[in-house]
């Protein structure tokens, strides 16, 4: 399997971030990628920023250029922010919690697209941003599927029991 596709140019990921920056004081979320529940009511508050990076930056977001990136925005910020010394701490965690973020994001829709297409339904409003108006559309239904089992499947599933199938068929259908 290759490797994720990564966005590893701190400068476009700061021209994506910068018109969200009165966003990132307030950004709360988890810093593990591995621990902790999807916070549904904070991606919702999010909104507007998960969609700004996900439309500009189609992958995932490496966490040193996105260290680097918030650490600029916050020099630039400074006084407004009155980081100080805290400025590095800062990006780190707010990148963490970002790439967190877009990773529960991500996730959830590659979740709901390969579930919508076993059972049709509404995406949960929290979700709904993030689908693609092609993706949210293309429900399947069962009549989208052909179903059947033949002789040849059987063979393809399990080659020494083909003759046993096919006596046990003949049986029903005669």
């Amino acid at each position: 399997m290759p490797p994720r596709a990564r966005c590893r140019d701190d400068e476009t990921i700061y021209n994506v971030i910068k018109d969200y920056a009165d966003l990132f004081p307030r950004l709360s979320y988890r810093t593990e990628m591995d621990k902790g529940a999807v916070k549904h009511a904070a991606i919702e508050a999010n909104t507007k920023l998960l969609v700004g990076i996900r439309s500009a930056i189609p992958h995932a977001l490496a966490q040193v250029p996105c260290v680097a990136a918030l650490t600029r925005l916050a020099s630039e910020r400074e006084d407004e922010w009155n980081l100080g010394p805290e400025r590095d701490a800062w990006a780190f965690t707010r990148a963490k919690r970002l790439r967190c973020m877009l990773r529960d994001v991500q996730q959830n829709v590659l979740k709901w697209q390969a579930r919508s297409q076993a059972v049709a339904g509404q995406a949960p409003d929290w979700l709904s941003p993030f689908l693609d108006a092609a993706s949210a559309a293309q429900v399947r239904t069962p009549d989208d599927y052909d179903f059947g089992w033949d002789d040849d499947e059987q063979a393809r599933l399990n080659p020494n029991d083909r003759a046993s199938h096919v006596h046990k068929c003949s049986k029903y259908l005669s």
